[in-house]
């Protein structure tokens, strides 16, 4: 099948056969146990280039492999009857400037995901989040490390991670991906929450901006809460804090 799609998209209307490989691939959902090859090019050319790096391998490798150039190939789907599946969210820590730019372009889920966040501080008359995870470019380290240090401060990175998040999520759901479970290391606890439906978008999103607010170390007088692990069953902890 690589071969003969290279034949395709080597012929004289390789860029008509390169649309329709791409509006095939979309509407496609491939048996559990059909083998299948994943990977993203922006035309024709870098299409042909992958599926011979694809067809190459293949020749000496049937099992699961992942390639450098980003081509992904599994012999059958995630049998998800007898393996189960955890999303699992990142913590404070993993933020970085420009972070989902490219997905922010892509799909909306991850754009609206960023506007709803901004619309939460722009309410406080406080800048824009968005403009601390995308600033305008600089061309010195040092300024690189400022606009890094920006987003690295607690007040912005949890809301900007949550909103992140939320937005990859959407679109994995989207996609078909349903996880048995969902965890989160540290703030991405709050995260996992909100994808197991314990409250809507709008709760998420402001749960994030307030907990990276009051755990800021630039209000050393704010409230910044407290956390408990606690050894019980979900019937006693209900029944421990109705009340409160």
């Amino acid at each position: 099948l690589c071969r003969s799609e290279i034949g395709k998209l080597q012929g004289a209307d390789g860029g008509a056969e390169f649309h329709k490989l791409v509006k095939a691939t979309k509407n496609s959902v491939p048996h559990q146990s059909y083998s299948r090859l994943g990977f993203v090019v922006k035309d024709e050319l870098e299409c042909v280039e992958l599926l011979q790096i694809a067809v190459q391998t293949l020749q000496s490798n049937q099992k699961a492999w992942n390639h450098p150039k980003g081509i992904h190939f599994r012999p059958n789907g995630i049998d998800t009857t007898s393996e189960e599946l955890v999303a699992l969210f990142a913590g404070q820590g993993s933020q970085y400037v420009g972070m989902g730019k490219e997905l922010a372009n892509a799909f909306p889920e991850v754009a609206d995901a960023f506007q709803r966040t901004d619309s939460l501080f722009a309410k406080n008359g406080e800048d824009t989040l968005s403009k601390t995870i995308f600033p305008i470019p600089v061309f010195s380290d040092e300024e690189r490390k400022e606009q890094q240090l920006a987003l690295t401060r607690t007040r912005a990175a949890q809301p900007a991670i949550g909103a992140f998040s939320m937005g990859q999520y959407k679109i994995l759901h989207k996609s078909g991906f349903q996880p048995h479970f969902t965890a989160g290391h540290s703030f991405g606890e709050l995260t996992a929450l909100w994808a197991a439906g314990v409250y809507d978008d709008d709760t998420f999103l402001a749960l994030a901006k307030t907990r990276g607010a009051v755990m800021s170390t630039e209000n050393p007088d704010a409230d910044r809460g407290t956390t408990m692990a606690v050894e019980a069953s979900l019937d006693q902890v209900q029944a421990a804090i109705a009340n409160l």
